[in-house]
């Protein structure tokens, strides 16, 4: 298949396995699940290490529909709902029992296609978002700073929850002039540990994301010793004509955060029933992370014709795109290829500009960080350097001074954290990964929205 990069969106970068790419082509679904009516959209989303590209049409038509519904608070209304109802019911769906593995696996496959549903549609809604709210305040005179900062989740997402509940148990630690320590505090007070490893059961599934990243845990707990949350929670008034806009950018934020952890705990659920089918195709531990969902499943139902993939060229780079509704999946060379006739090249200057999701201004050492594994480079006072943060980098995210990242607008995940650990945050820099390297200090204005080279 050839690719005019013409016709194609660029989404932005979230590197991960074949089985998390394999998740993505199927979320329009000829728009079935769409709460509401839209024009029928392509739905083909070619992953290409990492990059995710969307047919232009499809954003055209998703824009075309919200400025259709512009100040219709009703529409607001079906959105919401609508995440709420896909979480419940994936959540639900994930403890049925099957009667074979290869059933459970499909009925997964089906639970990550509902979930991928709103959380693209709500991806694009935010480039659409920012650009809308932004020639409005050009328009009409308004401060875009004050605006964005009112986009905020309208519910607290898991890690919020954990967050403040983490807080409250550190704080009685410190009352109770224990030490940070479970052996002492499971010694001295058996109710405050109990406390905890509830706590801990209770958001286990913290840090998981794309089949990668470790479980919330004891040592984490303790590790964030003692715990910071921002309790700034004030209503910032907006003007009349830009209220729905922000109404849409708090729901969208919330969105596309309660899809990540959903799929966050989905994962950390079925990892057991995965291990199971690893070892019923025969592969070595964790080599199911490079098959992808149909891959897996023809392999428990046909196992006599199931052939190990070359998964050390997948683990290099892996693409997945659709080609008339066949799975089509590549690696290595094969997706330079591709995404040369994708990715457009941007020229790096400097200082860099993006915009301000969280204000700020501090300095530091960055610290690039592309898949999961390089976040044990972040050091507490450094700044994180992504193409988007996800929620397995959270850990990193909690030790720097300020994120910087390539794409993604004021309801991207970086943009949502920043705001909720109250750091500075300059998102859609475009070449901040291309142009920063690890160990260059820098000056991260988040006031102007400017990165600076020291």
């Amino acid at each position: 298949m050839k690719f005019n990069k013409q016709d194609w969106y660029h989404m932005g970068r979230w590197v991960q396995p074949t089985l998390s790419c394999s998740n993505w082509n199927n979320w329009s679904e000829d728009n079935k699940r769409f709460p509401f009516s839209i024009d029928s959209l392509n739905g083909n989303i070619p992953m290409m290490d990492g990059h995710h590209f969307i047919w232009k049409d499809d954003v055209a038509k998703i824009k075309s529909f919200l400025l259709e519904h512009e100040q219709d608070f009703e529409v607001l209304n079906i959105f919401e709902k609508w995440v709420d109802d896909v979480s419940l019911h994936a959540k639900k769906e994930i403890h049925q029992e099957f009667d074979s593995l290869g059933l459970y696996i499909k009925n997964l496959q089906t639970l990550f296609d509902h979930i991928t549903n709103p959380w693209i549609f709500f991806i694009l809604v935010d480039d659409i978002l920012e650009k809308r709210i932004m020639h409005i305040c050009k328009e009409k005179g308004y401060d875009y700073g004050k605006i964005a900062n009112a986009i905020r989740p309208i519910k607290d997402s898991a890690m919020v929850k954990q967050a403040k509940e983490a807080s409250q148990l550190h704080q009685l630690i410190i009352d109770k002039k224990l030490k940070p320590d479970f052996k002492e505090i499971e010694e001295k007070d058996k109710k405050l540990a109990k406390d905890i490893q509830d706590h801990v059961k209770k958001f286990e599934c913290i840090g998981v994301h794309h089949f990668v990243g470790a479980p919330y845990s004891v040592e984490k707990f303790f590790s964030d010793f003692p715990q910071k949350v921002n309790v700034e929670e004030k209503q910032i008034d907006v003007p009349d004509d830009v209220k729905w806009h922000v109404r849409l950018g708090c729901i969208a934020s919330f969105a596309r955060t309660d899809m990540a952890e959903t799929s966050g705990y989905i994962t950390h659920v079925i990892n057991p029933k995965l291990a199971e089918a690893n070892d019923e195709l025969g592969l070595e531990k964790g080599e199911y992370l490079w098959l992808s969902f149909n891959e897996i499943i023809k392999g428990l139902q046909e196992p006599e014709s199931f052939v190990k993939p070359d998964f050390e060229k997948r683990k290099i780079k892996v693409g997945v795109y659709h080609e008339s509704k066949n799975e089509i999946i590549i690696a290595d060379k094969e997706v330079d290829d591709i995404l040369d006739q994708l990715l457009e090249i941007k020229t790096v200057s400097f200082p860099l500009k993006g915009t301000v999701a969280s204000k700020g201004k501090v300095t530091g050492i960055v610290k690039i960080v592309i898949k999961p594994e390089d976040i044990h480079k972040v050091k507490d006072g450094d700044i994180l350097v992504a193409p988007e943060t996800t929620p397995d980098f959270i850990v990193a995210m909690k030790k720097a001074a300020g994120f910087i990242t390539d794409r993604g607008g004021l309801t991207s995940h970086a943009g949502i954290v920043s705001r909720e650990l109250g750091v500075p945050c300059v998102v859609g820099t475009e070449t901040a990964t291309q142009g920063l390297k690890d160990g260059d200090k820098v000056e991260l204005d988040a006031e102007n929205g400017i990165i600076r080279k020291l």
